[in-house]
């Protein structure tokens, strides 16, 4: 369903640079080369939209690494779902634009049911019962014994590093 997992990168990187260099060319690229600089920056929006730090050292010291985030982004390459997807900042702030984009983005949704999971990975044991009861409010927008399966695909890390 186009779902991939993140690339996480640490600034200085040979694919942080790469990317960096690619943003420059297109900003440096002459203006007669429109269509191809639009082309370009569909293209690239469309790879940044799968990247994430490795890391972000400071107050919080997080390691985002650690999160294993796989990521559904919609491919823009195609200028009229750019144009859906795209708002600029003084759009976004305007809610009445942002609400009218956000009514277009729903043919774009990700689409899944409860057979479509395979695990859902929780911290700590103390967390998977929570989980369970989040997991069986959806009963009513899914067959009861498919939600009823999912719930037994909880696990904890906990669990995973004892048992394997």
């Amino acid at each position: 369903m186009g779902v991939c997992p993140i690339l996480y990168t640490n600034r200085g990187s040979v694919v942080y640079n790469n990317i960096m260099g690619l943003i420059n060319m297109l900003n440096e690229a002459p203006s007669e080369n429109n269509e191809y600089k639009k082309k370009l920056s569909r293209l690239l929006y469309s790879t940044i939209s799968y990247i994430k730090p490795y890391e972000e050292k400071g107050q919080l010291n997080i390691r985002y690494y650690d999160e294993r985030e796989w990521r559904y982004s919609i491919g823009i390459n195609n200028q009229d779902v750019f144009n859906d997807v795209y708002l600029s900042k003084e759009d976004f702030n305007d809610a009445t634009k942002r609400d009218a984009a956000n009514n277009k983005m729903i043919k774009y949704k990700l689409d899944f049911e409860p057979k479509d999971i395979n695990y859902i990975i929780v911290p700590t044991d103390s967390e998977v019962l929570q989980i369970m009861e989040e997991v069986n409010t959806i009963k009513g927008k899914f067959p009861y014994d498919d939600v009823k399966l999912l719930t037994t695909r909880i696990i904890s890390m906990e669990r995973i590093k004892e048992d394997f």
